[in-house]
This record gives C-alpha cells, structure tokens and sequence, in this order.
C-alpha cells in the first residue's frame, strides 16, 4: 500500500512493480481527492488518528489473513509510522514499512531554526532555515489565516512552493502535474485539510512521536532526493 501526500505522485512507479503484486493507494485526508470533515479536537488530524482511519479503510477493502507492505511518503511516511506502531495484528497485518523522504517531526521543527553548512560539521542559527521551510510555520497558523490567503491565489500559491522544492533538472516533471495540484486545491477541504495536518504536526504529533520511537517490524527508511540530485 502507498501513502504519499498525493497519490499522483507515484502513479509512475507502478510500471516497476511486479504485475502480481496489488497495490491499493491512498491519497491523506486534506490531500488529492480526499477531504475529511473538521473536529474540534486537534487530534483529529493526528498521525495516529490518520493511520487509524486507514487501517479501517484496508480492512474493508483487503481480505481477512492479508499481510502488506506499507511505502509512505512524507506526510505519508509520517502516517505510515504511527499506524505500524498500533494497528492490530488483524484482520490484516502489517509485515515491513518503507519511509520515504522523512524526517522526525521534532528534528525538522528543529532544523527550520539551523542551517547544516556544507561541510555538515556546524550548525548555525538564524533566519535562513526559517524562511526555507516557511510553509511548515505558516500552514500551522490558526484557523483561518492560511486557508484564507491560499483560496485568494492557490495558483501562484503552488507555483511557489514546486519552485522552491524542485531542482531545475526535474522542472519539466513538475509542469506535468502541477495543474492537478491546483484542480485539488479549488476544494476548500483539501485546503483545510491539509492546515490541519501541519497544525497537528506542530501539536499532538509532537507528543505522539516522543512515545511512537520503537519499530515492531522490518523498516527501510530512504531518500527519494539521494540518486536524482534534487
């Protein structure tokens, strides 16, 4: 099963799959074609309420006995995580994980104050990690302040921050679908959602990840960024 923030994104990989293996993919509530209804609690949005959510949705659409694979993908990987820690052995099991291109939510809330230099032997406070990772402060805002500024313009909202987050060598890859980005984000729940997914990162996940730190099963944690230069 794959969990990426947006299911788009790996629709291309599947041509590298085995033709036996199935595959079920998810798009996180608040992402892709996916809304969830907003609650007041804000751990409604949690990693381990999100995987809950998606441990009863493969129940319903595996059989009973099934074991899977779960790949997750940043937001996705973070879910991945917290649902491994605390699904249930059955109806379906969970048999090994792969975390793509995450870091611990505590380590990154602590790198948007530090530069790693190049030669990754200092660290140095200050704004520039700030700034470069703005969308994680900013997205964690109160209710309504980010919803209210991206529905003004998601376009150049997006266009943004593919600009900021992709390298030149894969600009082209970006284009091809980037307009389905900004089809996504004309749903005012895909725009909430995905607030209240980076307010619980700056919340309740925080907690949750200082208790969630064992894998029970074999994990693979890698770099989508390692080989291609990005």
């Amino acid at each position: 099963m794959f969990v990426p923030p947006f299911s788009l994104l790996l629709m291309k990989m599947f041509d590298l799959l085995p033709k036996e293996v199935g595959v079920v993919l998810l798009d996180l509530p608040g992402y892709g074609q996916s809304t969830k209804s907003v609650k007041n609690s804000p751990g409604d949005y949690s990693k381990r309420e999100i995987g809950s959510d998606l441990y009863a949705a493969l129940t319903q659409l595996l059989p009973k006995g099934q074991k899977v694979v779960l790949v997750g993908h940043d937001r996705g990987a973070r879910t991945v995580h917290h649902m491994t820690i605390h699904a249930p052995h059955e109806p379906i099991q969970i048999v090994g994980i792969v975390l793509c291109d995450i870091v611990p939510t505590t380590i990154q809330w602590y790198l948007t104050q530090t530069v790693v230099l190049k030669d990754r032997e200092a660290l140095k406070f200050g704004a520039p990690a700030a700034v470069g990772m703005f969308h994680w402060s900013f997205l964690a805002a109160p209710y309504p302040i980010p919803e209210t500024l991206i529905q003004a313009n998601y376009r150049d909202f997006l266009t943004l921050l593919f600009g900021r987050w992709v390298s030149a060598k894969h600009g082209h890859k970006v284009l091809e679908v980037l307009d389905t980005y900004i089809d996504a984000y004309k749903n005012e729940g895909v725009v909430r959602g995905a607030c209240e997914d980076y307010r619980a990162g700056a919340t309740i996940d925080i907690e949750n990840e200082k208790a969630d730190l064992v894998f029970p099963i074999p994990t693979r944690s890698d770099s989508l960024r390692k080989k291609e230069g990005m």
